[in-house]
């Protein structure tokens, strides 16, 4: 399915509808640096992911992410030639152990 629409309202529409996903790969322009924060910050207050799904965003190499955004934390990152994947997932819910 394709939308015709922006990430901050397509991402809404589909937890609305209960969309749940696997992997979620965003590729934002470069030149457009603003973009990069926000997106992630709506992605971690959306319930989008299934429970072992991930979220990849590319950046320039030299672009720091932030280590969570809202649900989501960053596991990893790796470089590629000029530019870096970032790696997130669900946080892990702390669990008490009963002694």
């Amino acid at each position: 399915e394709l939308m015709g629409a922006n990430a901050f309202s397509a991402l809404p529409e589909l937890s609305r509808r209960g969309e749940r996903f696997d992997i979620i790969y965003l590729d934002p322009p470069y030149t457009v640096d603003e973009i990069f924060h926000p997106v992630m910050e709506t992605l971690g207050s959306l319930p989008l992911l299934k429970e072992d799904g991930i979220v990849v965003i590319r950046t320039k190499k030299e672009k720091e992410m932030a280590d969570t955004y809202g649900s989501l934390e960053k596991y990893r990152d790796k470089v590629y030639g000029m530019s870096r994947a970032h790696f997130y997932r669900q946080k892990k819910e702390e669990t008490e152990e009963s002694a």
